[in-house]
């Protein structure tokens, strides 16, 4: 009989006591048979592989930072009867995180309130701020009272869930807090996903494959992400069994543009697993910042896309238009206003500038 979890604030809703058994028996036929971990040992230890770092090469040159991005003049929502929002896939652009773009929000915009400006400017973000702690609900309620009704939140999981922190253990308990935190925003019908983004060090194996097969159990329906760093999943022999395995517990595979800097880094490899959501996320290419000891998060993506990289990714984009019902397009290159300025430069790569930012930009990019 299972304890009742430890939940961050209040009682756990009845609506998280739902499992997904079918999940695992519909994995191992793409995978054979495995040996799950039991629920009542009520834990997981991380693997203790430590991952061997090449010299990276460092990039050539420095591009200019972009001025100041203006905001639209008017917020106009996607019309019902609009081509994207009817028979096409919908297709949302956005960055990983919204608090620390420079030269994006007008002065003295209080930092509670620039969700309410992002939401105005694109219609999907990543909460990264869940990756290093469990979020009080009420932080997600907040956001969910100042972005407009189609707005979408997608979730990063718990560090302790991925495995990053390895002085702690993955156990239901967490991953029922965890779960109920975002509650507000399953509520509100603005979840779209949550983003288990693995480490560099979690390779393709037995162990690994019944670690995220026991993970997609802990989170019930929540529709769930799944990130690669390590080559190993996406090399040409592995390649076609991972996304097999991925489509067969109903995950979204995540399509990743990253520095190439050794086994640590996986490769962009356009894929789509579930027909529900497909998930592109940049990055960057910094090769001489991505494994390197810096003084802040952003100087690792500190890698501006020009416009003919914008456009290769646009390509991929609309690839993934194919085969999925919506794809979410997420700049993570996170230093400067970098992530923004490229989020808007794919808008229009993409056309949908006329569906979610009406009226003319007063202003350049300044790239």
């Amino acid at each position: 009989m299972r304890r009742s979890p430890c939940v961050v604030a209040g009682s756990r809703p009845r609506s998280l006591r739902i499992r997904r058994p079918t999940r695992l028996s519909r994995a191992r036929a793409s995978w054979g048979t495995m040996r799950r971990p039991s629920r009542s040992s009520r834990r997981w230890r991380t693997s203790s592989h430590s991952l061997k770092r090449r010299s990276p090469c460092v990039v050539a040159g420095s591009r200019p930072r972009p001025r100041w991005l203006p905001p639209p003049t008017k917020l106009s929502r996607r019309p019902r009867s609009s081509p994207m929002a009817a028979d096409s896939p919908r297709v949302r652009v956005g960055t990983a995180a919204w608090s620390d773009h420079q030269d994006f929000y007008p002065k003295g915009l209080k930092p509670g309130d620039r969700i309410a400006y992002y939401a105005q400017q694109f219609s999907v973000v990543e909460v990264n701020s869940s990756y290093y702690h469990i979020m009080p609900e009420r932080n997600y309620r907040l956001w969910v009272e100042k972005t407009p009704d189609d707005f979408i939140f997608n979730v990063k999981a718990y560090g302790v869930l991925t495995g990053h922190k390895r002085d702690q253990e993955a156990t239901p308990e967490i991953f029922d807090a965890f779960r109920a935190s975002y509650l507000p925003l399953r509520e509100a019908g603005k979840l779209g996903a949550v983003l288990f983004q693995f480490p560099p060090w979690f390779d393709d194996s037995e162990t690994n494959r019944e670690r995220i097969a026991w993970c997609a159990e802990q989170m019930a329906d929540d529709p769930i992400l799944v990130e690669f760093r390590h080559r190993s999943w996406l090399t040409p022999p592995r390649q076609e069994s991972t996304l097999d395995f991925l489509r067969a517990l109903r995950l979204s595979y995540v399509t990743v543009d990253a520095p190439q800097v050794g086994a640590g880094t996986a490769p962009l490899v356009p894929a789509v697993t579930n027909a529900s959501l497909a998930y592109l996320r940049m990055h960057g290419r910094n090769t001489g910042t991505w494994y390197k000891r810096v003084e802040t998060t952003g100087e690792r993506f500190n890698y501006l896309y020009n416009q003919d990289e914008i456009d290769e990714l646009a390509a991929v984009a609309q690839q993934l238009t194919q085969q999925a019902r919506e794809v979410h397009v997420i700049f993570n290159n996170n230093m400067q206003n970098y992530a923004v300025v490229n989020a808007r430069m794919m808008v229009d790569a993409l056309g949908l500038g006329d569906s979610w930012h009406p009226g003319p930009r007063q202003g350049s990019l300044g790239i």
